[in-house]
């Protein structure tokens, strides 16, 4: 075992950004397959991934990441941090202790401390520092990219270290500011996460318009099924079955119970299908991004399941339907409106030394809700 120091950002990530995302996706994919650890054949319910800092998940191609990562290494949660701000917490990782690696070794012979690499585009027009640029056209789009790691990486004495609150306002600068609300932030966080308080209310919405949804008498129940045969049009028979069991996986992840009866045939099935996609990706690279597509697609039919109505929008009660008609937005606590324009839990200079070679991926991201 060596130590592996805390990489905080993907030097590797250029041109062909979006190629090494599918890469990176299918070569976890392969991981879990070899283990038996893939997570939509699993009996475990893992809760949505959560950022620990912002208290948010990555509702884009990232989540199939994280997901695939935490499986694969066997990890208890997919509560997630970005490097940068982990070693500027002083999160250590587990490969730091041979003791705490030897026993997460021993649990999983597949964990290891290696993070999984976070991609966002946008355009680079919206870059702080380029305000001035009138030339948009030719800036066009870049590829943000953050290495991030799963809090069960680190060693438990550096998380209860870290994750104190006390230790996080010293840390952060402490007193009544922006950085002793965020450190509050954190904590309730990490609670959120291990409890689903505050999102059981949620759950309890998204639960019952699933139920709404695919009654056969609905009013969009037959938009369900256009939209699913729309899904299907260019689909291989492999990507169906995915498809398929993938949604099925999210919507047991979003409501935290079992909806589904799965025999071991079915699971070999879907096993199988997989390994067929790959087989067709080693024999046509161009088709790499195919099963996390699928994955994705799989995951956006799962959301509008849960919404109110099948809407497009996370709307998922009657008043978050007559807020978004009249144009209203709920009114955030104060605290948290004073605090909307923090974009870190590190300052400016210091997140200088953990830009990438072509744009800053803000290290964090916006408080909201």
């Amino acid at each position: 075992m060596r130590h592996e120091e805390i990489k905080t950002y993907a030097i590797n990530v250029g041109t062909d950004g979006i190629d090494m995302n599918y890469k990176e996706i299918n070569s976890l994919i392969k991981e879990n397959l070899f283990h038996g650890t893939l997570p939509f054949l699993s009996e475990r319910i893992f809760p949505p991934d959560m950022n620990v800092i912002t208290g948010k998940g990555t509702p884009d191609i990232n989540l199939e990441k994280i997901l695939l990562k935490a499986a694969s290494i066997g990890s208890h949660s997919t509560m997630w941090i970005y490097g940068a701000d982990a070693e500027y917490l002083g999160l250590e990782l587990k490969s730091s202790s041979p003791t705490e690696y030897r026993e997460a070794v021993k649990k999983n012979t597949n964990f290891n401390c290696r993070p999984v690499v976070i991609q966002k585009v946008r355009e680079r027009f919206s870059d702080r520092n380029m305000r001035g640029n009138t030339n948009v056209l030719s800036e066009g789009l870049c590829r943000d990219a953050q290495c991030a790691y799963l809090l069960d990486q680190f060693t438990e004495k550096s998380i209860e270290k870290v994750f104190n609150l006390s230790r996080l306002e010293k840390k952060l600068g402490g007193g009544l500011n922006a950085k002793s609300f965020l450190a509050r932030k954190i904590i309730e966080n990490r609670i959120e996460y291990n409890t689903g308080k505050k999102a059981s209310e949620h759950t309890k919405a998204a639960k019952a318009n699933l139920v709404a949804n695919m009654k056969k008498n609905s009013s969009v129940f037959q938009e369900i099924v256009n939209k699913r045969n729309a899904d299907f049009k260019n689909y291989l028979p492999e990507q169906k079955a995915v498809y398929d069991f993938c949604y099925k996986h999210f919507l047991e992840q979003e409501t935290g119970e079992r909806l589904y009866s799965f025999t071991e045939s079915d699971r070999a099935g879907i096993a199988q299908s997989f390994e067929t996609l790959l087989e067709k990706i080693e024999e046509n690279p161009k088709i790499s991004g195919i099963i996390a597509r699928t994955i994705f697609d799989a995951y956006s039919f799962s959301q509008r399941l849960i919404h109110r109505n099948f809407s497009l929008e996370p709307i998922f009660t009657k008043e978050d339907e007559l807020n978004r008609k009249h144009n209203t937005a709920r009114k955030l606590p104060d605290a948290l409106t004073r605090q909307e324009n923090i974009l870190s839990i590190i300052d400016e200079n210091a997140r200088e030394k953990y830009r990438s070679r072509s744009f800053s991926m803000h290290v964090g991201e916006e408080i909201g809700m």
